[in-house]
């Protein structure tokens, strides 16, 4: 019998529960979460009437996947949906016909057929309409036909119709062009997920069971998308490592894993470096036949309970992953479906911001507007020529800090050591008067080489001296001659970290007093707030971790300077010559 107080068509309330707490609740806003209470405690059972903070969680993903900026909510009771709409939109959001990127509908069911006819106008083409409560409460299978057959009928390794329709359609509104699937099976999901590209859309199928796949082959090629596909017949994780190792980090839009579930958080780890920013991980059976939702007593088969225990280590860690890399969204369709959203790889960018539209906005609203035409292009060619090593440079928002503070102080002599292509040199040689002089020091002259047309572009070649030569000489041949001990009015040191404190020795002698020393990375990709080391966490950043550490905190207490830790970039700690 339906039971009208919950808003769930799941099994059991353990079920509802754990997607709650281990996916919804951790990552609910504080102000939703204030309401959802407020709401309970005034309306008790009828706050059933807002959606489920784990629809909430969906909803607000998709409306940042289709980049809404307009829409509109019809029933809209205390407002939970609401808010969390107004959270997912730009700044600019708001909410005439064929305009609405998002309508959401929430109101008398006798009316949804009406409803329908008149946001068909408002919604535009490719845009969303959001009917809630289309199950209603599971009403509309009250008869409760018998499953068992219709499983007998289907095997279950294969996604439920229902499920392929929602990944089709999903496809669909990412303008997703490459994907992967993790798990082929006889190719359902591989199937919808093609049907759903456009024909220059391509897809990498990974699983060892040839002959499976084989079944599904004829039904493929009779669709015409066969052209799409590139099946490889191996272990995933060898396709997954050498597609990392070629270079195709950060280029798929999708990556469908179904897979054993054993791996999931194995397959996450190389996952999250393929998927691109803003595009999707999804990951089938999350709730494992609803065996999440049990004590582990009540799960009799050995197999199952390890399964489960595997799916449950993955559903914890997704939810409260340390970066976070992603933002998540457990839905109870099919056998429970995790969709991921890369929202920021730590080591694709400079920059500790865990909010990804907070550093967009950031740089979309004020580093990149005002950015000298010159340094746009070089940071475009570094991107392109170096990928992931382009984050060597200094971001543009932490260049135009710099940029301030060389003008506030009126700098006119300054060094830079570690140059790669030159962005924070350029920066600095701009903000810099015409008499302005930089000795700029770096062994790879190559890397050089890449920017110095910009910089001649600029007009600002004439301030720069480039020494192509280790650091510590140049440093020892400076302080020796005599005549630049203490005429520095700036340094900036971006090198070797496990050399920052010997740098620091020489560089305060170079340095004026009351001038400044600049060192970046001090927070090395956030590595130092971590007591031990993180599976995510590369061996480079490990490896140099304990040199910032004892770096950081030998400048705590360094008596000769003043000094600040920017979480600005990757950390940036200023330096104040004190005598």
């Amino acid at each position: 019998m339906t039971d009208w107080s919950k808003k769930t068509i799941l099994r059991n309330d353990a079920l509802v529960q754990y997607i709650l707490q281990t996916s919804a609740f951790p990552k609910e806003h504080e102000q939703l979460k204030e309401l959802r209470e407020a709401s309970a405690q005034k309306y008790k059972e009828l706050s059933v009437m807002n959606v489920p903070a784990d629809e909430a969680q969906f909803l607000s993903m998709l409306l940042k996947l289709i980049n809404a900026k307009k829409t509109l909510e019809v029933g809209v009771f205390t407002g939970y949906s609401l808010l969390a709409t107004a959270l997912a939109l730009p700044q600019d959001g708001k909410g005439e016909e064929g305009s609405f990127d998002f309508i959401f509908v929430d109101a008398y069911k006798s009316d949804y057929l009406k409803f329908h006819e008149l946001t068909l106008k408002l919604v535009k083409i490719g845009g969303i309409i959001a009917y809630d409560n289309t199950l209603w409460y599971g009403s509309v299978a009250e008869s409760e036909k018998e499953v068992t057959e219709d499983l007998i009928k289907r095997s279950v390794m294969n996604v439920p119709a229902d499920e392929g329709q929602f990944l089709s359609m999903l496809l669909k509104m990412m303008n997703a062009k490459k994907t992967i699937e993790i798990g082929v099976f006889t190719g359902y999901s591989l199937l919808t997920t093609a049907l759903a590209l456009p024909e220059d859309g391509k897809i990498i199928a990974i699983d060892p069971d040839k002959e499976a796949y084989e079944v599904g082959l004829p039904f493929i090629k009779k669709a015409g998308i066969e052209h799409k596909i590139n099946f490889i017949p191996s272990d995933a994780f060898l396709v997954l490592n050498d597609l990392i190792n070629s270079g195709e980090e950060g280029t798929f839009d999708f990556i469908f894993v179904d897979a054993s579930k054993n791996d999931y958080l194995k397959f996450h780890e190389l996952t999250v470096k393929l998927v691109k920013i803003g595009g999707i991980i999804a990951y089938d059976n999350t709730l494992f036949m609803g065996s999440v939702g049990k004590s582990e007593e009540e799960i009799k088969e050995e197999p199952m309970r390890q399964l489960r225990n595997s799916v449950m280590e993955f559903n914890s860690f997704i939810s409260a992953d340390p970066l976070p890399r992603v933002e998540s969204s457990l839905l109870s369709i099919g056998d429970g479906l995790t969709l991921c959203r890369q929202a920021v790889s730590s080591l694709n960018h400079k920059s500790l911001i865990v909010q990804p539209s907070v550093l967009e906005y950031i740089l979309e609203k004020n580093a990149y507007p005002k950015e000298h035409e010159q340094l746009k292009k070089l940071r475009e060619v570094t991107a392109e020529k170096y990928e992931k090593k382009s984050i060597m440079n200094v971001p543009a928002d932490e260049a135009q800090l710099l940029s301030m503070l060389l003008k506030v102080m009126n700098a006119k002599k300054t060094m830079e050591i570690g140059v790669f292509t030159g962005y924070s040199l350029l920066a600095t040689a701009l903000a810099l008067p015409q008499d302005a002089q930089i000795t700029a020091i770096d062994l790879d002259k190559e890397a050089y080489e890449t920017g110095l047309p910009f910089i001649k572009e600029a007009g600002v070649d004439h301030k720069i001296n480039f020494i192509n030569s280790d650091a510590f000489l140049v440093l020892d041949d400076l302080i020796n001659g005599g005549d630049d001990e203490g005429k520095f009015d700036f340094i900036f040191v971006d090198a070797q970290k496990k050399d920052y404190k010997k740098f620091h020795e020489q560089v305060l002698k170079l340095v004026k007093v009351g001038g400044i020393i600049a060192y970046d990375n001090t927070l090395w990709f956030g590595s130092v707030g971590y007591e031990e080391e993180k599976d995510w966490m590369p061996e480079f950043v490990w490896k140099s971790r304990e040199f910032v550490l004892q770096f950081n905190s030998f400048l705590a207490t360094d008596p000769r300077i003043e000094s600040s830790l920017l979480s600005i970039g990757d950390g940036l700690t200023l330096c104040k010559r004190l005598y």
